[in-house]
């Protein structure tokens, strides 16, 4: 109201959607992590870096629009047991970091063991 009344007094409005079942946003916010504790599988950023940009690559042209974000994330049908076994790029490390399964099932799950999991384009990994 402020906004419309004075908007002088503001830089800008960041609108967002309300935290309408706070339960589940509150659970969200560590369900990777409590995932990792729970198979003791603890990937380096880079894996779910790698993870990440390939279910955008995989997912990104379903809304026909390639611009790294998936509007329609419900549809996307990216496996990332697609990449065992391939080289993990960029990877803060002399040694070569190889995409393993236990890695792959982890980032499954992280998106579908609960009815309302983590969509595949969503940062995981810690700051």
């Amino acid at each position: 109201m402020i906004a419309q009344r004075s908007p002088g007094l503001v830089d800008g409005i960041l609108a967002n959607v309300p935290a309408i079942s706070i339960e589940r946003l509150v659970m969200l916010g560590f369900w990777p992590q409590l995932l990792m504790q729970e198979k003791s599988v603890f990937p380096l950023n880079c894996e779910l870096d790698f993870a990440r940009a390939k279910a955008i690559e995989h997912c990104d042209r379903l809304d026909h629009v390639c611009d790294g974000l998936l509007e329609a994330p419900q549809q996307c049908d990216f496996d990332p047991l697609t990449l065992v076994g391939q080289q993990v790029p960029n990877c803060m490390s002399d040694v070569s970091v190889t995409f393993s399964e236990d890695v792959a099932q982890l980032v499954a799950d992280f998106h579908k063991e609960i009815e309302w999991g983590l969509e595949p384009d969503t940062v995981t990994r810690g700051a």
